[in-house]
């Protein structure tokens, strides 16, 4: 019978002796991450509310649990030098294209202490193998007095009393999806230490499949939503008169090439149907801003840097009810003489009531302009579904009785 290179017991004390200074190693290693992070969203690479990060220092109940296991008591020699994992960390983040740069960004900050040899790639593994599974990334790092750089004095001062120089931690980076995956399987095929049917682990493999395909197709959806922000802003901007986006045809005195690209322009628009995140994305471009600013009047103010947070489905039903149907259409309505002249008469007349500018956002505007723009039929059709602010309609109601 084969006899252990350790002694359980004696191990689980050592650790327990030297669980302040592992503890440490903790808090210096999550502060490292959540820097590496913030920088991230400050450089406007993933949102401030698509991650999550975790962090831990195993318990000692854990790690008996892991070292006394059947399938490892007889692999470790000196486990508290051996097991990569005793300090851990998670950073769990929405979508494939955020893991992408979550990874790429640790991996740069912390290249000078990856343990390489124990920093496995699973998704490139399960690819080469044409396999499904857990596909999160891993890395083991050493610990390096480096990593106190940038951090608080408490942290520092606390570091001199530990030698922590050869101690190790994970980082796991992986989608929500993986995660959960993860947790499900390590539960039940691991912590649990059954022997798995055929059946139940085909279950698993496909539930894998599963996992692996709809984050695939969420990084898709993100990709097209980046492609979508970009084609939008890109055709705006073209039909901007200072072809903001093409400096070099500033210089142009070709009066037919420049109503060219605006012509072009008007085409991609055209194909850009009318939806809440097209809105968004209309409102918030820089030359709409200016649109919406030059809109104003003696009795008017527009907020037109502020961006709404979201575009109710009504307004894009009193859209498609007037016959506005794409980002083209929309574009002209800021531009519509007769429109404009109601949104003055509208203004002066509120200003009157409050004997002050009236302040309006954008959308608010827009409600005005697309109510003003409707035909009686389209009016009443807004009024009895409630499309609009009831206030606006009635008032306009009155302006144009005297239009």
């Amino acid at each position: 019978m084969a006899i252990p290179f350790f002694n359980p017991d004696e191990v689980v004390l050592e650790y327990k002796n030297n669980l302040k200074a592992y503890d440490l190693f903790e808090k210096i290693l999550r502060a490292n991450i959540e820097k590496v992070v913030a920088q991230i969203v400050e450089d406007g690479k993933i949102a401030k509310d698509s991650y999550e990060i975790k962090s831990r220092v195993k318990t000692p109940e854990s790690l008996k649990g892991k070292i006394t296991r059947e399938d490892k008591i007889y692999v470790y020699k000196y486990p508290l030098r051996e097991i990569t994992d005793l300090v851990g960390a998670k950073v769990m983040l929405i979508s494939l294209n955020d893991e992408e740069i979550v990874f790429d960004a640790l991996e740069k900050h912390f290249k000078n202490y990856i343990d390489y040899k124990n920093s496995p790639d699973k998704t490139k593994e399960l690819w080469e193998q044409r396999k499904f599974g857990y596909s999160g990334r891993h890395l083991v790092l050493w610990y390096s007095d480096d990593m106190l750089n940038g951090l608080s004095n408490e942290l520092k001062k606390e570091a001199k009393n530990y030698d922590l120089s050869e101690f190790r931690a994970e980082i796991q980076i992986k989608t929500l999806l993986q995660h959960v995956w993860a947790e499900i399987e390590h539960k039940v095929r691991y912590k649990a230490q059954e022997f798995l049917s055929t059946h139940r682990k085909r279950a698993f493999d496909r539930l894998a499949a599963l996992t692996e395909l709809t984050d695939s197709l969420f990084k898709d959806l993100i990709n097209k939503e980046e492609e979508f922000f970009n084609t939008l802003n890109q055709a705006l901007n073209e039909v901007s008169p200072e072809l903001t986006t093409h400096p070099q045809e500033k210089q142009m005195d070709d009066e037919t090439k420049k109503e060219q690209i605006k012509q072009n322009a008007d085409a991609k628009l055209k194909n850009i149907e009318i939806s809440s995140e097209a809105i968004k994305i209309y409102v918030a471009n820089e030359f709409i801003k200016d649109c919406f600013k030059r809109l104003q009047s003696e009795h008017l103010i527009i907020t037109y840097d502020e961006e709404p947070n979201t575009v109710n489905f009504k307004l894009i039903e009193a859209l498609y009810l007037v016959g506005i149907n794409d980002i083209n259409s929309l574009h002209k309505l800021l531009s519509d003489e007769r429109v404009i002249k109601v949104l003055h008469a509208y203004a002066q007349k509120e200003s009157q009531k409050i004997e002050n500018k009236l302040m309006l956002q954008k959308l608010s505007v827009l409600q005005i302009l697309i109510y003003a723009y409707a035909d009686l039929n389209q009016k009443e059709t807004i009024k009895k579904k409630h499309l609009l602010y009831e206030n606006i309609c009635s008032a306009i109601d009155e302006l144009q009785k005297d239009m």
